[in-house]
């Protein structure tokens, strides 16, 4: 885990939770992502996790079942995720190398789990997943890990105590409570923040961010499509010092494709 680093700052594009899948061909959103990121030269980018869906290994719809028929096979998400990366990484303009990094989340944990699951493949199967983003140049923290930068912590989404990932309708509320240090995470969706939340303390503050998610504007993934989603597509640019969010821009997903689509 990297170490935490306080009297710094850094500039860093987030993006949210994007799951490709094979259900989703058009890998444009990611050029988009990435043309703002060099347009802008943005030395640090950041994925909160669940870049990829991986319903091949999902654990909640069996082969068996009618709905597990239309599952894609393990090979097929593989060549949809390196389709997604590879469009990222063609945007970058000459001279653009930004420090890439990702903090897995509960989606690409679907292949540890299986593969936990399938002790004959030890190896074979999870380690393809981390060899191909770090390969494309990625630095890589496994689902529940930190990534410090300018001493704020992201992670796909945190963990309390008893060593599960913060739920509920609120739970930033609950990250806010306990957080010793400013939080940027995803896996809900929905968006909110930055939040700052007062510590004891001669001006002591932690700050909370959110970020959404990447997906295509407006799309719902099939598990939500009978719930209260409420989410929010977009990518935040951020200004991070000492510890704390310091500026932050929202871009909408819609303004990214505005914007960039026509690039070449």
């Amino acid at each position: 885990m990297a170490a935490r680093k306080i009297n710094n700052e850094a500039r860093v594009l987030i993006i949210g939770d994007a799951h490709d899948s094979p259900s989703l061909p058009d890998k444009s959103r990611f050029k988009w992502i990435a043309r703002y990121a060099s347009d802008h030269d943005i030395p640090f980018i950041r994925s909160v996790g669940d870049w990829a869906t991986f319903d091949s290994c999902s654990q909640y719809e069996s082969r068996a079942t009618v709905s597990g028929r239309d599952k894609p096979s393990f090979e097929q998400d593989m060549v949809s995720l390196e389709a997604s990366i590879l469009a990222f990484r063609s945007e970058f303009k000459k001279g653009y190398r930004p420090n890439c990094g990702i903090t897995l989340g509960n989606h690409e944990n679907r292949v540890r789990q299986w593969e936990d699951d399938n002790p004959e493949v030890e190896g074979l199967v999870y380690n393809r997943v981390i060899q191909l983003w770090k390969q494309a140049g990625f630095e890589v923290h496994h689902y529940g890990e930190w990534c410090y930068l300018a001493g704020v912590g992201i992670t796909h989404i945190p963990w309390n105590i008893m060593g599960r990932p913060y739920g509920g309708q609120f739970p930033d509320r609950q990250i806010g409570s306990n957080a010793k240090h400013s939080v940027i995470w995803g896996h809900t969706h929905k968006g909110k923040g930055p939040i700052s939340v007062p510590k004891i303390g001669e001006n002591m503050r932690v700050d909370l961010l959110d970020v959404g998610c990447a997906l295509p504007d407006g799309h719902v993934e099939k598990y939500a499509l009978t719930s209260t989603t409420g989410w929010t597509y977009g990518v935040y640019d951020l200004h991070l010092k000492d510890g704390l969010i310091q500026s932050h821009r929202f871009i909408s997903m819609i303004d990214l494709e505005k914007n960039y689509a026509a690039s070449k």
